[in-house]
This record gives structure tokens, C-alpha cells and sequence, in this order.
């Protein structure tokens, strides 16, 4: 009996949530500065730092190292090509 109380609120709470991830912007945009800084242009300027010097994809990204999704995911070769460590 307990475990269909379990079933039935976790129907519920699925319903209720609509899911249990989402995605929020970090960046807030509010003015058309802030669109500029945070897109275009302003997004190329990290790329720009990137290219001259690869390690800094670690300080300008969400890459981290060893714990980045890349590393964890059961498709890294599949889903990029078979291109080992692309993002």
C-alpha cells in the first residue's frame, strides 16, 4: 500500500513539475548593452582569447576538466563525430 501512495504522488509531483530540469539564463539582458556584452559582439571576445590560447576555454566556459560532461558522456564519441574531447 506505501508504495502506491509513492506511485501515485510521484505522478503527481511529475505533473505538478512538468518535468524536474530546466535551463536559466545567467546572463540577464535588460538593455541592448547588456545584449551586446553578452552575445554579439561580446561573445566573440572569449572565442578570440580561446584561439590564441587554448587552456583559457577553462576560465571562459563551462568546461572544467576531468568533470566536464564530456568526459562523462556515454556518447562523447558518438554524438561529436567519433572526434575525441570535441565540445
Amino acid at each position: 500500500m506505501a508504495e502506491n501512495n509513492t506511485l501515485e504522488k510521484a505522478l503527481k509531483m511529475h505533473e505538478i513539475w512538468n518535468g524536474k530540469i530546466e535551463t536559466t539564463a545567467k546572463a540577464h539582458v535588460r538593455s541592448r548593452e547588456d545584449l551586446a556584452v553578452a552575445y554579439t559582439p561580446g561573445v566573440a571576445e572569449p572565442c578570440k582569447v580561446i584561439a590564441k590560447d587554448p587552456e583559457a576555454v577553462y576560465k571562459y566556459t563551462m568546461k572544467r576538466g576531468s568533470w566536464s560532461w564530456q568526459y562523462r558522456s556515454p556518447c562523447r564519441n558518438a554524438c561529436h563525430g567519433g572526434k575525441s574531447g570535441s565540445v
